[in-house]
């Protein structure tokens, strides 16, 4: 993985100065995101890997899968193909994932928003969501990007995790500590 995180590093800043220059941070981290989700896609993954082919046609097919449903004025998209046949080319094409999380990190850092993960246990109502959203920012002092999931394994409540950070609110969690107190 630390090899991937030092692969990926020049890329992604390289990538990120590109985009701050053309004012386009958002159409390239959901560029990035569709060629991340590319890499799930096996056919994808076995191109990639396939010994003998023209690497300009891998990046080639790579991009095209990439942009489909992207809208991105045609610098942008000369940028795009640039990156994927340099990556294809250079047989990076998977650090893809680490480069895309690396950028949006930057991107993140430079907009002074903090990403948010929001576990509950049931889906979570739009009014407090908004409410959640609010004291965080209030509490963190920035903008906050946040990625709801459900796990119903909690029971209730929720766990709200940023960076190193985690504020466990969950019925499970309660009921674990309550059991070792009864124990101890």
């Amino acid at each position: 993985m630390d090899e991937l995180r030092t692969i990926a590093r020049p890329y992604a800043k390289a990538v990120f100065d590109v985009a701050a220059a053309s004012s386009s941070l958002t159409e390239w981290s959901d560029f990035l995101k569709q060629c991340s989700s590319l890499l799930e896609n096996n056919e994808i993954k076995a191109l990639i890997k396939a010994p003998g082919l023209n690497k300009k046609k891998v990046a080639e097919v790579f991009y095209d899968s990439a942009i489909l449903g992207l809208e991105a004025n045609d610098a942008s998209q000369k940028h795009f193909l640039n990156l994927i046949q340099t990556l294809s080319i250079n047989r990076r094409l998977h650090i893809i994932k680490e480069l895309h999380k690396q950028y949006d990190q930057k991107k993140r850092e430079l907009e002074k928003t903090t990403e948010v993960t929001l576990t509950a246990a049931a889906p979570v109502e739009e009014k407090e969501l908004k409410t959640i959203i609010r004291a965080l920012e209030k509490s963190l002092g920035t903008k906050v990007d946040v990625t709801v999931t459900i796990d119903e394994a909690l029971i209730g409540g929720a766990v709200i995790q940023t960076g190193d950070h985690m504020i466990d609110g969950t019925v499970s969690s309660q009921l674990k500590n309550l059991t070792r107190f009864l124990v101890n």
